[in-house]
């Protein structure tokens, strides 16, 4: 069945939301919660991807864990992955994303724990081998939060624009070059099960075959330079 959307921002009727909120309701985010909590051992410091195309761990971008268990995130994105399916049309229209052909979803898992963040960034990645377009968060601490901040700010240019705090249960989507980040998050307790917990992912799309040898031309560039 196909999920019903939900444009949680007010914008004009000329203005796009910087994000959009897809209704989860089938999901049980309490069931996600306590199946990565099972999996902290696996939990590796987080990387970023910088401007040579190299996978590296940056502690002034980011901060966080990130789940090393690619069959494990592949269970846990599946249900999310068909409900953003079901809505993919109504995302693209909505955000004004001209129409791709689609060439699979890159997820990952993530808990930000006391004093984790990441600064000011989008998920576009310029001539990536599989060019994201949008980017979508399924949120699912525990409740009551164990922690305060953490939460997703948007900019345009340089200027904050809006600020959001979701709930455990949120889908949130979002154009993949939206510049957002992650405000810091504090755990007074310390403890892994009182981090903010969330899965995401980036829809990508089946590039042709010349794109594909021309981002490569250009990445190799990027690492010689």
């Amino acid at each position: 069945m196909e999920q019903s959307l939900n444009i949680t921002c007010k914008k004009t009727d000329r203005e796009k939301p910087n994000y959009l909120e897809l209704d989860a309701s089938s999901l049980d985010s309490r069931h996600f919660y306590d199946l990565v909590l099972q999996m902290k051992p696996s939990f590796r410091r987080s990387t970023i991807i910088d401007e040579q195309y190299n996978i590296v761990v940056d502690n002034d971008q980011r901060q966080s864990l990130t789940l090393h268990d690619k069959v494990a995130i592949r269970a846990l994105s599946e249900p999310i992955i068909k409900i953003v399916a079901d809505n993919h049309l109504e995302i693209l229209k909505s955000l004004r994303i001209r129409p791709f052909r689609y060439g699979g979803t890159s997820c990952n898992c993530v808990v930000f724990q006391d004093g984790d963040f990441f600064e000011k960034h989008n998920d576009h990645l310029p001539y990536a081998i599989l060019p994201r377009h949008y980017t979508w968060v399924y949120y699912y601490h525990k409740e009551p939060r164990g922690f305060s901040g953490g939460n997703l700010l948007f900019f345009k240019e340089d200027r904050l624009v809006e600020e959001v705090s979701p709930s455990a249960g949120t889908l949130l989507v979002f154009a993949a070059d939206i510049a957002h980040a992650v405000s810091t998050v504090r755990v007074p307790s310390g403890d892994f099960a009182d981090g903010r917990f969330t899965i995401t992912g980036f829809v990508c799309e089946s590039p042709s075959f010349v794109y594909r040898l021309f981002s490569k031309a250009v990445r190799t560039l990027k690492r010689l330079s």
